[in-house]
């Protein structure tokens, strides 16, 4: 439990509230036939290939990543708002990242021709192996973010009293949004490394928000087959503090008040961060026997090695 949780309210306590930040953010799928048309929506959406989704086991969480999480556990009151101490805080994690057995990441990394002050490269990585970054987890296929939403919830479940505590989520965005496309434009602008594959970490703190994409060669993140499995992609979100979707609807206020309505819709600029689709977790099981017959489960999602020895045996004798 975070130390600040009462200031920080890193959960909805409502679907009315979460609907303020996410298209259809108050919207709960109960029955079988809801179930049914959105499944199939989100479907019609990946056969676009423009779309990406994320799940989440819990309705009523933000959507922090991981070192904005292990930040709140550790900063003191004073310093936990400072954006400064909070980048200091990444490049520590990224440092010892380096450093670690003698140097291993950077010479795996460089057999890729991956450069090692590639901060994008590193924090995929580092994403991958639980290691706390400001990347949130996203994937091309809802079938992948489908598996992260139910993986967790258990097979009997138990309804609580809290609504929201019933429901898990999938968000889906549109990659082609124009407001990631000034973001990125803000990106390129600011950079003051430009040799190709070179990203500082001080570069990608001037964006408050970043798709960062396998599209773009340059990032370099299919590094590790986890990610490769996972179809997986990532925004970035420079905040200490802040949610990606509270990040993301200032952006687009005061985009909106900057341009007026006429042209933030000309421009096509998306009101909220995603959309947001809320399951009843009675349909868990359901998913999970879908998705095994698909072979998306633990052990292909979290590929390990390790486990490549034993099937090996496992044919040989």
């Amino acid at each position: 439990m975070c130390k600040f949780i009462e200031a920080l309210m890193d959960t909805y306590e409502s679907f009315d509230e979460k609907d303020k930040y996410f298209k259809f953010g108050g919207k709960k799928i109960d029955s079988i036939e809801d179930f049914n048309h959105y499944t199939e929506l989100l479907i019609k959406q990946y056969s676009r290939k423009d779309f990406v989704f994320r799940g989440v086991s819990g309705a009523k969480y933000k959507l922090y990543n991981s070192a904005q999480r292990q930040w709140f556990e550790i900063a003191d009151k004073e310093k936990y708002l400072d954006e400064l101490e909070y980048d200091n805080f990444i490049v520590h994690l990224m440092t010892e990242c380096k450093n670690w057995n003698f140097g291993t990441i950077p010479n795996l990394l460089r057999t890729y021709n991956i450069k090692e002050n590639n901060s994008i490269a590193y924090l995929s990585f580092m994403r991958h192996f639980e290691i706390p970054t400001p990347l949130i987890d996203f994937s091309k296929n809802p079938n992948k973010a489908l598996f992260f939403a139910t993986e967790s919830i258990p097979e009997i479940f138990i309804e609580s009293e809290n609504e929201m505590d019933n429901y898990f989520s999938i968000y889906s965005t549109y990659q082609n949004n124009t407001a990631y496309e000034i973001f990125r434009s803000v990106f390129d602008k600011n950079r003051i490394n430009r040799n190709y594959g070179e990203f500082d970490y001080n570069d990608l703190t001037k964006n408050s928000i970043a798709l960062i994409s396998e599209s773009d060669k340059e990032f370099c993140i299919l590094n590790n087959i986890r990610i490769a499995n996972q179809e997986g992609l990532f925004f970035y979100n420079n905040s200490p503090n802040f949610s990606i979707e509270e990040q993301y609807k200032t952006f687009a206020e005061m985009l909106l008040e900057k341009l007026g309505s006429t042209k933030f819709q000309e421009l096509l600029v998306h009101e909220t961060f995603s959309s947001c689709l809320n399951f009843h977790k009675k349909f868990a099981n359901k998913i999970r026997t879908i998705l095994t017959k698909q072979g998306i489960t633990r052990d292909f999602i979290y590929p390990e090695i390790g486990n490549l020895k034993e099937h090996i045996k496992k044919i040989c004798t």
